[in-house]
């Protein structure tokens, strides 16, 4: 008798051992679905993301081009065309707007490096689309009562009007 309670105690347990083995897998099972189905949702978001016009120009940090040193030729050259062949100015915009268009220069001189005004609001610059199929940017400048430069800003076309 004693054997046999021995025996059926090590079943027991070895019974026992089974289900908890049993119950873990299935749980693991569980959360290896739930991940799985996490991750295919995540990339389902991201193809959407990557496809639309502004998602693309989010996840390519932006512009996926690189900055230009400011031409006054090249600048001059994009007047009238296309907006995307415009976007060259907007590469150029950083170095313009810090290194060589200050706040106090005589709008003759202003003329003289960027060209005629684009659009008569105030005084701007087309720069192009920020990306395809995005607003189109202007380059904005207002002048005080001298003829002096006072503000210089880039606003979305939206904004102007």
């Amino acid at each position: 008798m004693l054997k046999r309670v021995n025996t059926l105690k090590i079943g027991n347990e070895a019974y026992n051992h089974i289900q908890k083995s049993s119950l873990y897998l299935t749980l693991m099972k569980k959360r290896w679905k739930l991940t799985l189905g996490i991750i295919a949702g995540l990339l389902v978001v991201g193809l959407i993301t990557w496809t639309s016009p502004t998602g693309r120009f989010i996840l390519s940090g932006g512009l996926g081009l690189e900055e230009r040193p400011f031409s006054s030729e090249e600048w001059k050259a994009v007047t009238g065309s296309e907006p995307s062949k415009r976007r060259v100015r907007m590469l150029m915009l950083d170095d313009l707007m810090t290194n060589r268009l200050k706040k106090g220069m005589d709008s003759v001189a202003v003329k003289e490096m960027l060209g005629e005004p684009d659009r008569q609001h105030g005084f701007s610059y087309d720069l192009g689309e920020l990306a395809p199929g995005i607003d189109v940017v202007y380059l904005v400048l207002k002048f005080d009562s001298n003829g002096k430069v006072d503000d210089m800003e880039a606003k979305a076309q939206k904004d102007l009007q």
